[in-house]
Formats: structure tokens, C-alpha cells, sequence
């Protein structure tokens, strides 16, 4: 599942293998127009569980829900674009996984991490990645996806993540009148996998 949904088992399945990942968190917008380079830290990865369920433990349907990766936030005068995290996906109420924090913002090239997001209710439960990288600027990675990073040339610009749960690169930006940077990577939706085993 890649979007919201309903689970109905299929007729004779006798047990399910569930793995869901959360959303990976997204990214605020580097700061302009003001004196000293202006940053932004890169998004967490979102989580993941994984459980194994018997055809008795499951209801006639279940919902599936799917987290959207952040967005990642574009460069604004005087002021930071917050960007916003990555949401939770879960299977009915047996496990979920949250998504990644969004990175943090501040008028230095240094910022703490965000935390990664984490699985809970699984047989089996990880915690995505925070931040990585120099000063905190690459996205953290999930599961099962990569964290963005940020380019090292003029634009500074933040990458999304790639794949499942992937969090989004901060970006920068030059203290002058004609500050160079660009904008800052959004974080990857999660995914809900349901495995039939008849």
C-alpha cells in the first residue's frame, strides 16, 4: 500500500506478514538577508515494525494507513519556512511506525539532529536514522530508503530522500544582498507491505 486503504484478506490465507514504514521527515527553508550564513539540519527517517499475524487475529477488513514524507521548505527573507515532518503509517491496531522529525532550524552552519522516527507493536521494531552528515545537513535514512544531502557547490541546496522513508537534506544560504542557496528537500511517504501466506 502507497496510499491510504483497507486490507480484506484473501479467502484460505492463514497468516500475514505485515512491515510498515513511516513517512520521512522533511525540511526547513534556509534563512536570507541576514548577516552570518543561515542553515537548516536535514529530516529524520521514518520508522519501521514488522509482526506476523494469524488469519484468527485479523478482522473481516483492516485499515492501512500510509504517512506522507515532509515537505521540504523554500528559502524566505528574514524568516525560515518550517517545513514539517513525516506521518505515520500503521495496519489497524496492531503496529505502526511514526515518521521522521523535521530538521531544525538556526543562523549557524551547526544545528542539532532530528530524531528518526520509530516502529512500535511489531514483532520486530527499528527506529529510522536523525540527521547525518556534516553539521546535520543530510537527511537520516529509514528501513528502507536513503536520507537526501546537501550539495556542496554555490546553491547549497537541500536533495530529497530516495526510496521508502528516506529524510530530506537541509539547505544554505550566503549572508550578502544577492545571498546563492536553494531550497530544502522534502522527506519520502512510507509504505505498508502485507504479505499473504495461504
Amino acid at each position: 500500500y502507497t496510499n491510504p486503504g483497507t486490507y480484506t484478506p484473501t479467502t484460505g490465507m492463514k497468516n500475514i506478514k505485515v512491515t510498515v514504514v513511516g513517512g520521512g521527515g522533511g525540511t526547513p527553508g534556509a534563512q536570507d538577508g541576514q548577516s552570518g550564513s543561515q542553515s537548516s539540519g536535514g529530516g529524520g527517517g521514518g520508522g519501521t515494525a514488522m509482526e506476523e499475524l494469524a488469519a484468527a487475529d485479523i478482522g473481516s477488513t483492516e485499515p492501512v494507513t500510509v504517512g506522507a514524507g515532509g515537505d521540504g521548505g523554500a528559502n524566505q527573507q528574514n524568516g525560515f519556512n518550517p517545513g514539517n515532518p513525516g506521518g505515520t503509517s500503521s495496519f489497524g491496531s496492531f503496529l505502526s511506525a511514526t515518521g521522521g522529525t523535521v530538521g531544525t532550524t538556526g543562523a549557524s552552519q551547526s544545528n542539532p539532529a532530528s530524531g528518526g522516527g520509530s516502529g512500535s507493536g511489531g514483532n520486530v521494531n527499528f527506529s529510522g536514522q536523525p540527521a547525518n552528515g556534516p553539521d546535520g545537513k543530510n537527511g537520516g535514512d529509514s528501513f528502507m530508503g536513503s536520507g537526501g544531502f546537501q550539495e556542496t557547490n554555490l546553491s547549497r541546496r537541500g536533495n530529497p530522500g530516495s526510496g521508502i522513508g528516506g529524510g530530506g537534506a537541509g539547505s544554505a544560504r550566503t549572508a550578502d544582498t544577492n545571498p546563492i542557496g536553494g531550497n530544502s528537500g522534502a522527506g519520502t511517504a512510507g509504505i505498508v507491505i502485507v504479505e499473504e501466506f495461504l
